[in-house]
């Protein structure tokens, strides 16, 4: 090779290893790089060991960082979804899960050029109390065979599915898909058996929870049964509906929800004594005529001594027919005296009780009507107090049943609940039951 050619091959020779490129990473501020093109800043992604929390729980959020072209100085957590007020080199997080709602945990990576990753979020949904029971009492025995069954709803409870069975845990569905909560059993459950029951109440967006799983005892071969003949019943229980299966309807003008005699709120309803009541319209199985046969139950608790207080009427004065039960009664020939309760029908002679109500206490009131043997029987707290003739003329009368009194009147003062109406005569042992239905021993 002449000396004309080595030279050149020589000169060319650097010029071919400065173009040569290796796999080595180049930094940030390589001044070999200076548009950046090998440019990676930092990155995070974090994961919630669940998504889903009850309060009281603890979730653990693992955070996944890394960076191309330097080293990770520092992870910043904000716990509260605001503020960056953790700030280490700690990948993990513990997080308290306190009270029901959305909580958003925010985190973030720094490098040591002080470049930050873009902000990863990661949501946790902090789910209420689930459902939790109102009635009947957990373990109790009943005296219906197609018992009511209530319960308070948990606090992202949109619907809910009522599992009924009895085996524990309960398998059977009753019913899904409902908003109420209140659910009536549609047919008469086996005599003597021990039933398992249980809400699941689903969020919005589908996630549920499982409330306990209670259990009743239908009863068994009994003289007591306290759904025959039962053509109407409001309990209350969240609202004024009727419960019997006939669909009565029901207006409630004022009337607010309160505590019933078990303290379990929003199952019975409270009267002004002024404006409120609560209208149920006519209807066949709730107009009788003089020959037939009926009762009718109801609590109620009251201080007051106002005149002539009417819970529950069913009248048209100015022809005398109907039924109702006033207290504080001012008119000649009648009960006398502030909290005394008696109960009328038509133009007949009131059944007085013995002794006032008007103590600020539960008492439970049943009038029965016999249109065969011609009396009528007013008990207080079980217990019979009075009996008269039945009215001569027709009680018969086209007019609504008026619970918490007639406004303008004969408005009452104080609280109603679990008002039922048969079209028969109640025996001794089931109006004893009704008094101590639910466990109830008295004031």
């Amino acid at each position: 090779m002449d000396a004309r050619l080595r030279f050149l091959l020589l000169a060319a020779m650097p010029l071919v290893l400065s173009c040569v490129q290796t796999d080595q990473k180049f930094d940030r501020d390589n001044p070999l790089d200076p548009g950046g093109t090998n440019y990676h800043p930092p990155t995070v992604s974090a994961r919630a060991s669940s998504a889903t929390a009850s309060p009281g729980d603890t979730v653990t959020i693992t955070a996944h960082v890394h960076d191309a072209n330097g080293t990770i100085v520092a992870i910043e957590w904000a716990p509260d979804g605001k503020t960056f007020s953790i700030v280490g080199l700690d990948s993990v997080l513990r997080v308290p899960c306190l009270t029901p709602g959305q909580l958003r945990v925010l985190v973030e990576a720094v490098a040591n050029d002080s470049l930050v990753s873009t902000v990863d979020t990661v949501t946790i949904r902090v789910m209420g109390n689930a459902p939790a029971l109102a009635g009947p009492p957990n373990g109790s025995t009943l005296t219906t065979l197609t018992p009511v069954l209530f319960w308070q709803p948990g606090y992202y409870d949109a619907r809910f599915a009522v599992l009924l069975d009895t085996v524990n845990p309960p398998l059977a569905i009753g019913t899904d898909s409902m908003t109420d909560t209140v659910y009536s059993v549609p047919r008469a459950l086996m005599r003597g058996h021990t039933y398992f029951w249980e809400v699941i109440g689903y969020s919005a967006d589908n996630l549920q929870q499982a409330s306990d799983v209670w259990s009743f005892t239908t009863p068994g071969n009994s003289s007591v049964m306290l759904d025959d003949g039962l053509v109407a019943t409001f309990p209350f229980s969240g609202n004024a509906l009727d419960a019997s299966g006939n669909n009565l309807r029901t207006t409630v003008h004022g009337a607010t929800l309160t505590a019933d005699r078990f303290g379990v709120a929003n199952s019975a309803y409270t009267f002004n004594g002024t404006t409120d009541d609560i209208e149920v319209a006519d209807t066949a199985v709730i107009s009788f005529a003089n020959s037939q046969d009926f009762s009718i139950s109801l609590w109620v608790k009251t201080t007051s001594a106002n005149a002539n207080m009417m819970p529950l009427l069913k009248y048209q004065f100015g022809v005398s027919a109907g039924f109702f039960f006033i207290m504080n009664h001012t008119a000649s020939g009648y009960c006398g005296g502030a909290g005394i309760a008696s109960f009328v029908a038509g133009v007949g002679s009131p059944a007085c009780a013995a002794s006032p109500i008007n103590d600020g206490a539960w008492h439970h009131l049943v009038a029965e009507y016999s249109g065969q043997s011609d009396t009528i029987t007013l008990f207080l707290d079980g217990t019979a107090q009075a009996r008269t003739g039945k009215p001569a003329s027709d009680i018969s009368v086209a007019a609504p049943l008026l619970i918490g009194g007639l406004p303008g009147h004969y408005p009452y003062a104080g609280s109603v609940d679990d008002v039922r109406i048969y079209n028969r005569v109640l025996a001794s042992a089931e109006i004893d039951s009704l008094y101590h239905q639910g466990g109830w021993t008295g004031n």
